[in-house]
Parts: structure tokens; C-alpha cells; sequence
């Protein structure tokens, strides 16, 4: 007796489970998962065409329309137009964790010319420099020149010179700064299109390193504004020049 109320309530007990089961079962039919999975199918997949537009976008150059058109006045269009798309005005950039969490936003804004001399700065490389070149006349074939290297010559000489320096940044910490600098010196002939430095009878090319040093700043203590270098480093240059031609490049 008693073994049969067990079995008696243990079906009372599953009944509502096995109802639940039942009506789950019914709710959701075959008709119905498929339906499901192909619509979960169809979100998948415009999700991923979405995504390949946007790669196909970023990696594609742009095309220009190559068509050819005439103006009023019957010549054909440029058919690479110039472009008009301008410089931005400001760049966003990244700050530090430590000065994020003060600001509140981990981007700050930057004008275009504060972020390239930064980046100049940051890099530590610069260089300049001078050249002159000279131009003359010709007579029957042969080159002539006048006045070569006189005052008021206006440049009708065969020849040019130039100097140019590298400066390179290799320490600064502490308010102590390293840099090393190269200065190239040389005169280049203009009487033929090719020729090597040292390579000629004349002595027309040819190409020295006038300054090979290294300038410090911050390291002595009782003057710590003050330039010490130490290698070869030549005089400053003085020239006065009146009536001349100059070509100058930085």
C-alpha cells in the first residue's frame, strides 16, 4: 500500500513537468526552429557583407573618371583634376593614462602645426643648408666665363658650391642635451653633366666634411646655459656679397 502512494505521488510530481516539456515542444515546432535559424542565416550573413563593403572601401584607391570631354574652346579636360580636399585644421591625440583620468577624456586636440613640430622634435634630426651655382655663356662651342669669383660677377662662372649640415639629437634627459653635427663642404663643376669628387684633372669636384663634432648643453654645472663641443669644428663663415645670384635651400 504504501508503495503504491509512492509511485502515485512521484507521477503527481512530474505531471506539471511533463506538461511544461510538452507544451515547450509544441510552441516551438519544426517549422518554427527553421524559421529561426534562417533568419539568424540571413542577419549573419548581411553582417558580413557589411563588414567586407567597409574593407573593400578602405583598401580600394580611388578611381578617376577618365572620360574625355572638350571645353567651348574644343581642347579636351584635364582628366585627372587637381584635388580640393584641405589640410585639417586640428589632430586628435592620445594622451597618457595619468593626465587621462584628471581631464576625463583620453583625447585631447591638437593644431596641425603643433603636432609636426612635435614630431620634428620628438624625432630629433634636422638639417640645412646653402649652395650657389653659377651660369655662363658660350661662344662657337667653347664655354666663357667672365670675371670668376670677382665682386659684381652675377654668377657667370662654370661652377657651384654648397654646404650642407646634419644635425642629429642623441640625448636629452634632465635637462642635459647631446647632439652630433656634420657639415659637408664642396665645389661641384658645371662644364659636364656627370662627374666624381676627385675624379677629374681640373679639380672641379670635390667635397670635404668642414665640421664632424658633438655639442653638448647642461653638463657643466657652474654654466649650464653654456655650448661645449669637442671635434672639428671650423670658424663661423663671413660673406658680404653685392650684385651676386643666390640659390638657397633648407
Amino acid at each position: 500500500m504504501f508503495r503504491r502512494n509512492l509511485i502515485t505521488s512521484a507521477i503527481l510530481l512530474m505531471a506539471p513537468l511533463a506538461f511544461s516539456a510538452q507544451s515547450l515542444a509544441e510552441s516551438l515546432t519544426v517549422e518554427h526552429r527553421l524559421e529561426l535559424l534562417e533568419k539568424a542565416l540571413r542577419e549573419t550573413q548581411s553582417e558580413l557583407k557589411k563588414y567586407k563593403d567597409e574593407e573593400k572601401k578602405k583598401y580600394t584607391p580611388a578611381t578617376v573618371n577618365r572620360s574625355v570631354s572638350t571645353n567651348d574652346q574644343g581642347y579636351a579636360a584635364n582628366p585627372f583634376p587637381t584635388s580640393s580636399a584641405a589640410k585639417p585644421d586640428a589632430v586628435l591625440v592620445k594622451n597618457e593614462e595619468k593626465n587621462a583620468s584628471e581631464t576625463g577624456s583620453i583625447y585631447s586636440s591638437m593644431t596641425l602645426k603643433d603636432f609636426s613640430k612635435f614630431v620634428k622634435d620628438e624625432i630629433g634630426f634636422s638639417y640645412n643648408g646653402y649652395y650657389r651655382s653659377g651660369w655662363g655663356t658660350a661662344s662657337h662651342g667653347s664655354p666663357k666665363s667672365w670675371a670668376i669669383g670677382s665682386l659684381g660677377r652675377f654668377g657667370n662662372e662654370y661652377s657651384g658650391w654648397f654646404d650642407l649640415q646634419l644635425k642629429q639629437r642623441v640625448y636629452n634627459e634632465n635637462g642635459k642635451r647631446v647632439d652630433a653635427v656634420v657639415m659637408m663642404d664642396g665645389n661641384v663643376g658645371q662644364q659636364y653633366s656627370t662627374g666624381w669628387f676627385g675624379d677629374n684633372a681640373g679639380g672641379e669636384n670635390f667635397m670635404q666634411f668642414s665640421d664632424m663634432y658633438v655639442t653638448t648643453k647642461g653638463f657643466l654645472p657652474f654654466a649650464p646655459e653654456a655650448d661645449f663641443w669637442v671635434g672639428k669644428h671650423g670658424a663661423p663663415k663671413i660673406e658680404i656679397q653685392m650684385l651676386d645670384w643666390k640659390n638657397a635651400a633648407y
